[in-house]
């Protein structure tokens, strides 16, 4: 098949760190429409996968969100493509004779000295521990003089303006880690210090509570989420490591795949119009999961952009919340504010 200019649509696959990991791929026009495209590039922020038309020149922004953890990619042009996220110091090749694949290069990115004990490296910021009271998320930047350089801090810096600007739209909230501002005009935010760490750690590391406070955890992580929806957002990256234990309660943490709309907009009708907004309901699901079983799980629904097959998720038989779970696996919710009604 002959891949047209204009019609192209790329996916994006990332995987693990590690620089032979991550693989790009061009579909062929009708395998890629069957995958969902959609004409507002710019929310597409995926971690897994991402579907979008080349023709848009926001997709580039997509393409370099993609990118896992510290690496960096840069993909050549070939014949009747008009796509290169980055410029090609080394351009790669295009094999095969439909182009239906692209090489990657990737580059590590050795991060600045920025004060603190570093605490994780994540999709967009480098995590210190100042005090005991509160943390500070840097913007990753590559320090680098060349172009490749500036456009990846460019993309890293509009990320983490999003995750603040998400953080001061959702205020103060029990279920959210507690936002301090800004730290200074580089782009960095202060948040409180979560030292039980994250939730899939602390499931690992810890037995079960009761039953009682494993309703109360999520009975505070619905309140959360649905406050979330309420405040026009989309999460986008909810699993068991984005939720933290502080003080003996769960916060919901690391909006910077997230998705902040108009204080007016209509939220049903964005979950009505994008599927990929139903990936915060798949997600909520595997937390639920996890805290009622204590044991971890996590669907990844941006792998293929569908919610899970039977085979592919545990027993719910006897949890707490079971008809919950169940019925956003099952995609039976339309929204964040149905899951919601139907836990009171």
């Amino acid at each position: 098949m002959c891949i047209q200019e204009d019609q192209v649509f790329h996916t994006y696959k990332c995987g693990h760190k590690g620089p032979d990991n991550p693989a790009a791929q061009i579909y062929p026009c009708d395998e890629a429409k069957a995958r969902g495209p959609f004409a507002n590039t710019q929310k597409k922020l995926r971690r897994g996968r991402v579907v979008a038309p080349v023709s848009d020149s926001s997709v580039l922004n997509v393409a370099r969100k993609s990118l896992h953890q510290n690496q960096r990619m840069t993909v050549a042009r070939g014949p009747g493509v008009r796509f290169l996220p980055f410029p090609a110091e080394s351009p790669s090749v295009l094999e095969g004779s439909s182009h239906s694949r692209w090489k990657m290069k990737m580059k590590y990115i050795k991060s600045p000295n920025y004060p603190g004990r570093q605490l994780a490296l994540g999709l967009t910021g480098d995590i210190r521990a100042v005090d005991e009271s509160y943390v500070v998320k840097h913007p990753k930047s590559d320090p680098d003089s060349s172009e490749e350089a500036r456009v990846y801090n460019e993309m890293k810096q509009e990320m983490m303006n999003v995750e603040r600007q998400i953080y001061e739209r959702l205020g103060l909230h029990d279920s959210i880690i507690h936002y301090y501002g800004p730290l200074d005009n580089s782009g960095a935010i202060k948040l409180a210090y979560a030292k039980q760490g994250d939730l899939e750690k602390y499931i690992t590391g810890h037995e079960m509570p009761s039953k009682a406070t494993r309703i109360a955890w999520i009975r505070s992580l619905i309140e959360g989420f649905y406050h979330i929806y309420s405040s026009k957002v989309l999460h986008q990256d909810i699993k068991p490591n984005n939720v933290v234990v502080h003080d003996g309660s769960v916060k919901i943490i690391d909006f910077a795949n997230g998705e902040i709309f108009p204080p007016d907009a209509d939220m049903e009708k964005v979950f009505t119009d994008d599927p990929l907004a139903k990936g915060d309901l798949c997600g909520i699901a595997s937390v639920i999961y996890s805290v009622s079983a204590w044991r971890v799980f996590y669907y990844e629904f941006f792998e293929d952009n569908q919610f899970p097959r039977p085979d592919e998720i545990p027993d719910t038989e006897a949890l707490v919340y079971r008809e919950i779970i169940d019925k956003c696996w099952r995609n039976e919710y339309h929204s964040v504010r149905s899951l919601y009604e139907d836990s009171e």
